[in-house]
């Protein structure tokens, strides 16, 4: 899959997924082996995604 195969799936730019690809490397999540990435953690282990503020 390609970064752009990736950003036109989650309705996001290029960039913007070779970015936090990146990130998510230095941060331990992945690891890049040749052209592939690995996921190093479990689905429990992902961080929760934070609800959006509501507005009153």
């Amino acid at each position: 899959m390609t970064h752009q195969l990736l950003a036109d799936m989650v309705g996001s730019a290029r960039e913007t997924v070779s970015l936090a690809l990146a990130e998510f490397v230095r941060d331990g999540f992945v690891e890049r082996h040749e052209r592939k990435l690995v996921v190093r953690i479990g689905p429990d282990e992902l961080p929760r995604p934070r609800a959006p503020d509501r507005e009153m």
